[in-house]
């Protein structure tokens, strides 16, 4: 009986230090939980600012005299630089020592300056009337024109100027030459009637693709200027290949009488 009597106290006191050890175990556990969020809470709110909007200004839209102002000051310069490259450009064709503009009779060089500062007349005007506009939308009409010139100078106007020089090598240079063989070739006695057709027919086309040229040169932004440019270079074309068939003709011929006759003996 006083075993069993022992043996429940024991169990009570066992039962009462549990209990205890729980109490005290949930509230220690509280009370980290609580000082955990009230320590942390500032940590928190401190590492995630709130962001502030910055206000986007409002552009201020320019005055009509604004505009003009702008447009007169980069358009004067744009043109500036065009007509420094068409200076540049004219220098470096006639005074090339590889290209064929550089070895151009004095009548085509001209005929060459001549284009080429009418074109550049117009640029000049651009440049006077754009300074003396008064309005934006005058302003940018007159650039408009100015953009719309650089492909006539670059897909009309150089192409025929190039074509010119080509014409005049070879009705001032290649044609006298041929001209000198087949009078040489006449003294010998040989028949150049063939070769002298070739040379005529070549001297017909090229002059005619040259005059052309010039027209199309003096005024490129002409509404025929593309299609007599497509001419232009047929003829010249032409005339290339007839003389090319003189040249080979020409050393044929020379074949010809630069060979020695064979002599014949009488056997007595």
């Amino acid at each position: 009986m006083k075993s069993i009597l022992k043996q429940s106290m024991m169990t009570h006191q066992l039962y009462s230090l549990f209990a205890r050890t729980i109490r005290r175990g949930g509230l220690l556990l509280v009370a980290l939980v609580v000082g955990f969020t009230v320590t942390a809470t500032p940590v928190l709110a401190a590492s995630t600012p709130t962001p502030t909007r910055t206000p986007t200004p409002t552009k201020t839209p320019r005055t009509e005299q604004e505009r003009l102002v702008n447009i007169k000051r980069a358009g004067a310069a744009n043109i500036d630089l065009r007509i420094g490259k068409i200076d540049k450009y004219l220098t470096d064709i006639l005074h090339s020592v590889t290209g064929s503009c550089g070895k151009t009779s004095n009548t085509t060089r001209e005929q060459i300056r001549g284009a080429i500062g009418t074109f550049r007349a117009t640029l000049v005007k651009d440049k006077t009337d754009l300074a003396a506009a008064t309005t934006f939308r005058v302003a940018r009409a007159i650039m408009d024109s100015v953009y719309k010139k650089q492909p006539v100078y670059n897909k009309i106007l150089q192409p025929a100027i190039r074509l010119m020089c080509l014409a005049d090598i070879a009705l001032e240079r290649t044609i006298p030459r041929i001209d000198k063989a087949v009078a040489a070739l006449k003294k010998l006695g040989y028949n150049t009637t063939p070769i002298e057709a070739d040379v005529n027919s070549a001297k017909t086309s090229i002059t005619a693709a040259k005059t052309l040229l010039v027209s199309i040169a003096n005024v490129p932004g002409s509404s025929r200027a593309v299609s007599d440019l497509k001419t232009a270079r047929k003829n010249l074309r032409t005339g290339h290949l007839k003389l090319r068939d003189a040249h080979k003709k020409i050393k044929a011929a020379l074949l010809v009488v630069q060979t020695p006759t064979p002599r014949t003996t009488t056997t007595p």
